[in-house]
């Protein structure tokens, strides 16, 4: 496993599994679980694998989980394109409210680590692009909130601004304050 970036003092990063080519293919590792408990500096247990397939244009999130049924996440893309969002919503956070944008592809290969206090979405850059994300803890649906998508006070540049689709949950979202 490769750490390709830190981003919220060293809270979220970005990471690459490994692969061997030889004269069969390929073989990957995609995560390795040892590694992200040893760089996370925490012992973490994902419980469910999820796998999303969205049409260009679709934005899923900001999502949350409230207290105590935060969930830590890792992202990935095994088809097409995605813009990924992480924003600092650990309220006693030096950066809390920031955010940073990070292209994850099935090209690029690049994964995300989204510890608990952060909230996430993405916008599908391509049509049904194919998204896994791994999550720890258990959701609870009404325990989940949503952040409005282009609240002004986060002001996400999303890559894609006509023909923007949206859940009606993610429509409905409140205001970060």
């Amino acid at each position: 496993m490769k750490i390709l970036s830190f981003f919220f003092h060293k809270k979220v990063f970005v990471f690459k599994g490994s692969k061997y080519l030889d004269n069969r293919g390929e073989f990957n590792v995609d995560i390795n679980f040892q590694e992200i408990n040893k760089i996370s500096k925490q012992k973490i247990i994902f419980n469910q694998i999820n796998r999303v397939i969205s049409k260009k244009g679709v934005i899923r999130g900001i999502h949350i989980q409230i207290p105590p049924y935060e969930q830590d996440k890792i992202i990935y893309v095994i088809n097409g394109k995605i813009q990924d969002i992480i924003i600092d919503l650990r309220k006693k956070s030096p950066t809390y409210g920031s955010h940073v944008c990070i292209e994850l592809s099935k090209k690029n290969n690049k994964k995300i680590f989204i510890p608990k206090g952060f909230g996430h979405a993405y916008q599908s850059l391509e049509n049904l692009s194919e998204v896994v994300y791994l999550t720890s803890g258990v959701y609870k649906k009404n325990k989940s909130k949503s952040i409005l998508w282009n609240d002004k006070k986060i002001n996400i540049k999303w890559r894609i601004n006509k023909k923007i689709i949206l859940s009606k949950i993610d429509k409905n979202g409140q205001l970060f304050r």
